[in-house]
């Protein structure tokens, strides 16, 4: 954190007792009045920990995920909404009411208790502090699981060899990852390196914030000690920046997401579909397909479409997943339901009508185009899909 005055540093501490107060379920100390042993405890604790702090803590804080290189995921932004421009159709899906319906107050109460004592900017990285550990310290193992009790490791393992098998790039080293919310913040020794590791500072630092982390997660049983399905409401594709290149390539995709999509009955397909939609994003890159003279939201909203279209075409390609109508059509409803409507952000991924086209265009592809099980060139689809752009995302308001 970066130099702080007296009186920047008196909020701070205050906040930190306020938080610790309403976490304690006590009454704010009057003035005059001895503070509680507990509230005092905290107290100092804040104060020795902002002491130790670096003076650039701040800024070593901010902004983890871009210089990570994790890219946006439509998948994290579903419950970030913006108001709709007239022209266009975009609605509530099942999947965004799902995630509107969870209950999220112990979770606020959790962050501001860890914002009092380490920060606004370090509690609000603490929500993807699951998929960070996935990121830099996640290895492909047959121990691997996904979802929360290991229900799709068979079908996902056993995707992600088709896809290497059925898109012509270069693919033997991308690591399919999963991210588990239990399983880093049910240790103090996790987050002490992962902290370590994301902020580059000792474990005289380390460990204080992470104590404070594992406590305040763990103060409230409906977090599920980190299970919450908020902590790893993502799936995204990672290649790495430069400094971070011993990473490799990956995919990682947390228990959330899947959770959420089994919640409102797309359990069986959508795995896949978010799977074959976040290979896509690595055709991409191999391809140099990011590159286009769109800009903002337009050129975000261009790559997810086209990932989707990916996703379809292997799906029901013969020489893919070969699915059927019947079974295609939850793979369609997947990607209707993560659209958004954030037309002003640029990291919109495309309305719900938009996200469904696409991917009925990328399975009519699949079943018009292929003669004897041919499978396009990659870059041949996605020629084909930058044709058809224009009319997948026109204006559809009534």
């Amino acid at each position: 954190m970066t130099r702080l005055n007296a009186l920047t540093r008196q909020l701070l501490l205050a906040s930190a007792l306020c938080a610790t107060t309403s976490l304690a379920g006590a009454a704010t100390s009057q003035p005059g009045t001895a503070a509680p042993s507990a509230e005092l405890a905290s107290l100092r604790r804040s104060e020795s920990l902002l002491n130790a702090l670096p003076t650039d803590w701040e800024s070593r804080v901010k902004g983890t995920s871009a210089r990570l290189g994790i890219p946006e995921s439509p998948w994290s932004n579903i419950a970030r909404k913006a108001i709709d421009p007239d022209d266009y159709s975009c609605q509530d899906t099942d999947l965004s009411l799902w995630v509107d319906g969870l209950d999220i107050s112990d979770l606020r109460s959790a962050l501001l208790g860890i914002a009092g004592e380490l920060g606004g900017n370090f509690a609000n990285a603490v929500l993807d502090f699951p998929q960070y550990d996935a990121l830099l310290f996640g290895e492909e193992s047959r121990d691997n699981r996904f979802g929360r009790n290991g229900e799709y490791t068979q079908v996902l393992n056993a995707e992600m060899r088709d896809l290497k098998r059925f898109w012509n790039i270069d693919s033997a080293g991308i690591q399919l990852l999963p991210f588990h919310g239990a399983d880093v913040f049910g240790s103090v020794d996790r987050l002490q390196r992962l902290i370590e590791a994301l902020y580059g500072v000792d474990a005289s630092v380390a460990r204080p914030a992470a104590e404070i982390v594992y406590e305040q997660i763990h103060a409230y049983p409906s977090l599920q000690g980190g299970d919450h399905p908020l902590f790893t409401f993502n799936a995204f594709a990672f290649t790495p920046p430069t400094g971070l290149e011993a990473l490799g390539d990956r995919i990682i995709m947390g228990d959330g997401i899947l959770q959420g999509m089994e919640a409102v009955g797309l359990g069986a397909v959508a795995p896949r579909a978010i799977l074959g939609h976040e290979f896509g994003h690595h055709v991409q890159y191999d391809n140099d397909l990011f590159e286009s003279d769109l800009a903002g939201a337009e050129a975000t909203r261009r790559t997810e479409l086209m990932a989707d279209a990916f996703s379809t075409y292997f799906l029901t390609h013969k020489r893919g997943a070969t699915l059927n109508a019947k079974r295609l059509l939850p793979s369609l409803q997947s990607f209707y339901q993560i659209g958004d409507c954030n037309f002003s952000s640029s990291g919109h991924h495309g309305t719900p009508n938009q996200r469904l086209n696409s991917s009925v265009w990328g399975s009519d592809l699949a079943a018009s185009a292929q003669k004897k099980g041919h499978i396009l060139p990659s870059l041949t689809v996605a020629e084909l899909f930058e044709r058809e752009l224009p009319i997948l995302v026109r204006p559809d308001a009534d």
